[in-house]
């Protein structure tokens, strides 16, 4: 089996930045691979959402796929809540599998570079890796819609006290 990785960005803006990771399995002989798990390590303050597949996931983000039967693309969106330090970090993926009986462990160091937000607008996007992530968005359960439920209020109609009555002021009770 390979297993590569790409980003759509090679850097990341220091401070609510977003970016895609693409992880592309290929299988030579995906007859015997089974239990493939994938485990994502990420430096602190690099935030990662589940996988646009709906591949089983833990809280970790660990995922396994019980058997791998083809070539498969796992897509993962990344971002940065709070201001990162600027400079190049790595992010780790961790993977294991079973192929004709024998276990294999392997990892990648995928390099990412964090920029200021001065310098956002020269970031350059892999537009293949962009094409994947709106394909696979358009086609996911996730779907990135948000729906806001208003809130029922409910006025109670109660019996008021004669007190309540002289001392009500804008639907507020207080005593004088």
């Amino acid at each position: 089996m390979k297993v590569e990785a790409r980003l759509e960005k090679a850097e990341l803006e220091c401070l609510e930045g977003l970016n895609h990771l693409w992880i592309h399995l290929e299988c030579v002989d995906c007859s015997v691979i089974v239990n493939f798990r994938l485990h994502l390590d990420f430096p602190e303050g690099i935030c990662l959402l589940k996988n646009l597949n709906d591949f089983p996931e833990d809280q970790s983000h660990t995922v396994t796929v019980p058997k791998v039967d083809q070539n498969l693309d796992m897509v993962f969106e990344l971002f940065t809540e709070k201001k990162l330090p600027l400079g190049r970090i790595f992010l780790i993926l961790l993977f294991s599998f079973q192929n004709h009986g024998q276990f294999y462990k392997d990892q990648r160091q995928i390099p990412l570079t964090i920029v200021s937000e001065e310098a956002s607008d020269k970031i350059i996007m892999d537009q293949e890796v962009v094409s994947l992530v709106e394909k696979m968005k358009k086609h996911t359960k996730q779907g990135y819609t948000f729906e806001t439920i208003p809130r029922v209020i409910q006025e109670a109609i109660t019996e008021l006290s004669p007190l309540e009555r002289k001392y009500r002021i804008d639907g507020v009770c207080g005593a004088v």
